[in-house]
């Protein structure tokens, strides 16, 4: 299935989107992996969160907290309280969610401005930006 959108963040976070395409996905669970990333977010103090269409798959980042350089698959791990128990589950769920799809999701430990999640591995269709 052709998504061609990403659902509304909540709304204590601010969403921008930048590319356009569609990746080729099982819709509601896409939207599941996105609602568990933007959760995430909220309850790792983010107030904007940015979803970025790359050649093989797409980035989510946020301004919260960045993850310790040394241990970022802990957040990946059911049970873990990262950053806090309600946030435990999401980042699971991102995995789970990007496994079911072929896919791979890691964190960029480089980036410090806040959590990069980086999804590869996805089928992305690019729109054809047509000339003026």
């Amino acid at each position: 299935m052709r998504v061609k959108h990403v659902p509304a963040a909540p709304d204590d976070l601010a969403l921008s989107v930048e590319g356009r395409g569609a990746l080729r996905a099982e819709e509601s669970r896409l939207e599941d992996l996105f609602e568990s990333a933007f959760s995430f977010a909220a309850h790792n103090g983010a107030s904007e969160v940015t979803v970025r269409l790359r050649e093989d798959g797409f980035v989510v980042s946020d301004d919260g907290d960045p993850p310790p350089h040394d241990d970022t698959e802990a957040f990946f791990e059911y049970g873990v309280s990262a950053p806090d128990p309600q946030a435990g589950m999401a980042l699971p769920n991102v995995r789970t969610l990007a496994r079911v799809h072929g896919w791979a999701v890691e964190i960029d430990a480089e980036y410090r401005e806040g959590v990069r999640l980086v999804v590869s591995g996805v089928a992305v269709e690019r729109e054809q930006t047509r000339p003026a």
